[in-house]
């Protein structure tokens, strides 16, 4: 199921290599390409599971404007003709999702679930608690789903990774700001102390914008050197003043290695280099009470092409831990449990088959305890499957997943629990996902709003 491209190998970098503080330019705040009283998208406080971006290339501005309001009366789940709408309401019976079984009556789900339908282009959204279902066309272009607003607002990204708001929920009375863009249709990051950070490329140099605060002055850090380097911005770290980014170079070596992860301090620009690498897409979880500590998918000089190694980074200190011994086993879309004590993530073995009685013999979800313990295996695939994209719900016991077949058979949304007391199917006949050399995107299918 994995594509494999032409390998380069990239030399590791020094541990923690940091480059002198750079002298900032300071720009008037008339001349910044956003508002200064932009609505942050989401709080640095907050520990969500994150992706990097997936671009490798800086893409051209899209047309709009940065931090456009979608006005809620204008878009409604219903046939209205709204922009980007043609929604048509299924109920009670839920058969706008084939293979979801009983509207879900028999599963411990609340919220919203959206479902991309690729080939048709379509959208469907299922709302557990009032037990409906209803479909509408996809905006053009769509690759990505996501909620916000606690599943009032449904919003979608393009080719461009511009935003759409795709659904409003049309008893809500808010409205919506959709996620910002920088001029270069880059994203803009906001912290929750009402800093903003966007990378920009210039002269073939990239550099960090950044306001402080809610200050209306904004400094620019230029990202270093050589500048064949692409670097982007992953995000704020939650509870401290520094930003997460990577670089990568435009070669084949960036679909195996991906990016070279450091922090930027907002304040004096220094540049701190961590020895661990972030595959590009890849997700990495920040823990939910030790601040600066992230989990992720490590491919930094990982023995085996293509499979990254669970483990932890405290981009504080720099110290970088793998969970397991064995190198063969390949990690993806880690999260730490509410409790900050274990790490839901899907394994397997990757470039060779596991001998009998290996704990990683199955494709499959696990729980591994932090920071040591004995890892203990979720699910259980049946022959010629593979089970992945692990979701923890807000119960901390619960987890969405997939079950994805080897060969064309259509792919399964199932529901576990980390007790084992519960293995439930939620939906079948899932198109598959978009890919990136490695790996799909789950993500571009499915998003799931508490």
């Amino acid at each position: 199921m994995k594509r494999i491209f032409f390998v380069s190998i990239l030399l590791a970098l020094a541990l923690g290599a940091c480059t002198p503080a750079a002298t900032p330019t300071l720009l008037p705040s008339a001349t910044a390409p956003l508002p200064a009283s932009a609505t942050p998208t989401a709080a640095a406080t907050s520990a969500p599971t994150q992706k990097a971006p997936s671009t490798s290339t800086v893409i051209p501005a899209p047309s709009g404007t940065p931090g456009e309001t979608a006005t809620l009366s204008a878009v409604t789940p219903t046939p209205s003709g709204a922009p980007g709408v043609n929604a048509t309401q299924t109920a009670p019976d839920c058969a706008a999702f084939p293979g979801f079984p009983d509207c879900g009556a028999s599963l411990p789900l609340s919220g919203k679930l959206a479902v991309f339908d690729t080939t048709s282009q379509t959208i469907t959204v299922l709302d557990f608690k009032v037990k409906l279902a209803w479909k509408m066309n996809a905006p053009p272009q769509t690759l990505h789903l996501e909620w916000l607003d606690g599943g009032n607002f449904l919003v979608t990204y393009d080719s461009q990774d511009k935003p759409a708001l795709a659904w409003a929920n049309p008893v809500t009375s808010r409205t919506v700001d959709l996620p910002q863009r920088s001029a270069q249709g880059l994203p803009v990051f906001n912290a929750a102390d009402g800093s903003t950070a966007w990378m920009e490329m210039r002269d073939a140099q990239f550099f960090f914008h950044i306001r402080l605060g809610k200050s209306g002055q904004e400094q620019v850090w230029p990202a270093g050197e050589p500048s064949d380097k692409i670097h982007e911005i992953l995000g704020w770290v939650p509870g401290a003043p520094l930003l997460l980014a990577g670089y990568h170079f435009s070669s084949n070596s960036m679909w195996v290695n991906g990016d070279r992860l450091y922090t930027l301090n907002p304040v004096n620009g220094a540049i701190k280099e961590m020895a661990a690498n972030l595959r590009l897409g890849g997700a990495f979880h920040w823990h939910p009470s030790q601040t600066g500590l992230m989990v992720f998918g490590d491919s930094n000089q990982s023995p085996v092409m293509g499979a990254p190694r669970l483990a932890a980074l405290d981009v504080i200190t720099g110290k970088v831990t793998h969970l397991f011994a064995d190198e063969t086993v390949s990690s993806s879309y880690p999260s730490w449990t509410p409790d900050g004590k274990a790490i839901l993530h899907a394994a397997g073995k990757v470039g060779s088959t596991a001998a009998a009685g290996d704990p990683f013999a199955l494709s499959a979800v696990y729980l591994t305890p932090w920071p040591s313990g004995a890892t203990r295996r979720l699910t259980s695939p049946p022959a010629g499957t593979r089970d992945d994209w692990p979701l923890l719900l807000p119960d901390g016991n619960h987890f969405l997943y997939l079950r994805v077949p080897d060969s064309s058979t259509p792919i399964e949304l199932r529901l576990g629990t980390l007790d084992g007391s519960q293995d439930a199917l939620v939906g079948s006949n899932l198109s598959p996902a978009p890919t990136l050399p490695f790996g799909p995107r789950w993500e571009s299918l499915i998003a799931y709003a508490p």
